[in-house]
């Protein structure tokens, strides 16, 4: 009996076992196989790509792109090409030598291209020479061309003309221009003037000329006669004549006549004279 229950309870324990094993197979193999959809996506191998051909590489070609100037507001981004004009000294004579000098000053931010200066010199002076810091001069007569040429930003130019007074006049001015072939941004400044106050000639001294005294006969010496006639006129004369000083001014001419006159008076007494003391003998 004891027999039979411990084959039953073994029995039972196999089946219990087998039961046991069989479910543990089952979920290990049902697990993949819940997994296993998903994970084929996953793994699945792209298809390859078709092979490329290579491009040919094109030359780029650098094309030289043209200095266009940006256009800004009106204060920027131009040329201000300015003339300013002084003379040295500014009260001369006729004969004496002044010097004009002309300032030319960039005051824009981009260079002043094909810059020229003309100044028309008034008749009243004659050119001498003139100078420029660079650039070609011409001078013409009276008109004196600076071709300067390009202006950089901020640059200084001076141009000196060296003239000399020829004409008189109360005052004269001297105006001179600038000219450039890009734009400038001011051309209120592209020209300037001054004006001399030609000083008035001092008077010519006028030398004077002194009379130059009347020429005289050398007299004749007087006879014995005519000695003693004078002598008695002389005596009987009211005033006797004084003798001029050496160092005294020439006569006039009214004088000597009336010296002449004095002369013949006294002759004729003398003779007078002598006649009447002839008579009385």
């Amino acid at each position: 009996m004891r027999f039979t229950r411990s084959i039953l309870i073994l029995t039972l324990l196999a089946a219990l076992c087998g039961a046991a094993m069989t479910a543990l197979t089952i979920i290990p193999a049902a697990t993949p196989a819940a997994h296993a959809a998903p994970r084929a996506a996953i793994t699945a191998s792209p298809e390859p790509d078709p092979p490329s051909s290579p491009v040919p590489d094109t030359p780029v070609l650098d094309t030289p792109v043209p200095d266009t100037p940006v256009p800004r507001d009106e204060d920027n981004g131009r040329a201000d090409p300015a003339l300013a004009k002084s003379v040295e000294p500014a009260d001369p004579r006729v004969g004496d030598e002044v010097v004009f000098t002309l300032t030319v000053t960039n005051h824009g931010d981009r260079r002043a291209r094909d810059v020229v200066v003309t100044d028309p010199v008034p008749p009243l002076f004659e050119v001498l020479e003139a100078h420029a810091d660079r650039g070609d001069l011409e001078v013409s007569g009276n008109t004196v061309v600076a071709r300067i040429g390009t202006v950089a930003p901020g640059e200084v130019i001076r141009i000196s003309i060296r003239a000399r007074v020829t004409g008189d006049a109360p005052a004269a001015s001297n105006s001179a221009e600038l000219t450039t072939s890009n734009g400038d941004r001011d051309v209120s400044n592209n020209a300037a003037t001054v004006t001399l106050a030609l000083a008035t000639a001092p008077p010519t001294a006028t030398p004077t000329v002194e009379p130059t005294p009347a020429a005289t006969e050398t007299p004749t010496p007087p006879s014995v006669a005519q000695q003693e006639a004078g002598q008695s006129a002389s005596s009987s004369a009211d005033a006797p004549r004084q003798r001029l000083p050496r160092t005294a001014t020439p006569l006039a001419d009214g004088d000597l006549w009336l010296l002449a006159a004095l002369g013949l008076a006294g002759i004729a007494l003398g003779v007078w004279a002598r006649r009447r003391q002839a008579a009385t003998r």
